[in-house]
């Protein structure tokens, strides 16, 4: 009988769960609730953007006015944070990261172990929906 050491996991792909390498349970589990998992270019830019309404309703600018600030300074700001671990997403038109799901970061979610006792079987890939590919 082979020893715990020599047994190999069947891979986690085709799981429910499974994006890039990476188990999705716990922030589909609960989407926001791990902070560690958060896309840090993604709280920046949030921060920046309540800092900009909090000076806009400050000094009572108008929305038509905020707007074409925002748009200038919010491109700025975009340009200015850098992820050094972005890949463009070749199917999202917008510049969107690859490793993004929501607003975390699937590389800062746990490395998929193989089939685990929570593995899922997606029967269709119409139910995995948009970021899970393989």
């Amino acid at each position: 009988m082979p020893s715990r050491e020599h047994l190999v996991r069947l891979p986690g792909t085709r799981c429910r769960f499974y994006a890039r390498g990476h188990c999705m349970y716990e922030e589909m589990l609960n989407p926001g609730y791990h902070g560690s998992f958060a896309c840090t270019v993604l709280e920046r830019l949030e921060s920046h953007f309540e800092g900009f309404v909090n000076r806009v309703e400050r000094f009572q600018i108008e929305d038509l006015t905020a707007s074409m600030i925002w748009s200038r300074y919010g491109r700025k700001m975009a340009l200015a944070e850098v992820c050094t671990r972005f890949v463009p997403d070749p199917g999202d038109t917008h510049g969107a990261c690859l490793f993004r799901y929501d607003k975390a970061c699937i590389l800062r979610c746990p490395v998929c172990p193989g089939r685990c006792s929570r593995y899922k079987l997606v029967s269709n890939d119409l139910e995995r929906g948009e970021p899970f590919r393989q």
